[in-house]
């Protein structure tokens, strides 16, 4: 996930490859489908959509028919509530509208059916991290207006995860640059770094609007020099 976010996608590959080859020797089905989900954001990112929304179907169809499932129904739970989650973000950037809703709504019942987050295998998933990720599909759609109406009933705490409450902000900065409102994108970059210093430092739609508001702002004040410094786009 390190090597992901670094942009470095060659090495996170391989490091998958491995994760999966070793999954399939211990033969045992949620690692399998927990490292194929990991695959699945992969693909999105890389560019390969339609290629991560078909993985994540065929693990999908192997969860069901897996009969350790009903021993372990949370886990259950989380990795066929994740799955549905990535191959539907996977399907709106293919441009496929009606699939990615129909997944989403699949991820939605379950994540109401968990109640709460929670983590298996590496996955985390339930009702926040599903909201926290809806605001991601909306931004990448070009609806910001969606997005901030989402956040405001979100508590990103409630997620559990470090990288999840870090990129729910890094979510709303994005849609608050699509609004053109550039206080608000300072805010929640400082936030999301306030979080995971790591994470923004390496993210590069947040470095590009760490540049975009440089461009925007004559006179940076303190917080964004010192940002701008810290990510290394400012000399």
């Amino acid at each position: 996930m390190d090597l992901r976010r670094r942009g470095d996608y060659g090495r996170a590959r391989l490091a998958i490859d491995r994760a999966l080859l070793t999954a399939e020797d211990v033969g045992h089905e949620f690692l399998i489908a927990s490292v194929n989900a990991t695959l699945t954001v992969q693909l999105m990112m890389q560019g390969d959509s339609e290629d991560g929304v078909a993985l994540a179907s065929d693990t999908i169809d192997m969860l069901r028919r897996y009969r350790g499932a009903a021993d372990d129904p949370i886990s259950y739970s989380v990795i066929n509530g994740a799955l549905n989650l990535y191959a539907a973000q996977a399907a709106a950037r293919a441009g496929d509208a009606a699939e990615a809703a129909a997944l989403l709504k699949v991820a939605a019942g379950t994540a109401a059916e968990s109640g709460v987050d929670r983590e298996r295998y590496c996955l985390i998933f339930g009702p926040t991290n599903m909201s926290i990720q809806k605001i991601g599909m909306y931004v990448d759609s070009r609806r910001p207006h969606d997005a901030t109406r989402e956040a405001a009933r979100v508590n990103a705490d409630q997620a559990g995860s470090v990288s999840r409450g870090c990129y729910h902000h890094l979510h709303l900065a994005r849609a608050y640059g699509m609004l053109g409102n550039d206080d608000a994108v300072l805010d929640a970059l400082m936030a999301a770094r306030s979080i995971a210093p790591g994470f923004v430092r390496h993210d590069p739609l947040a470095r590009d609007q760490v540049r975009d508001l440089i461009r925007h702002r004559r006179s940076p004040d303190e917080r964004l020099r010192s940002l701008a410094k810290y990510m290394a786009v400012l000399d």
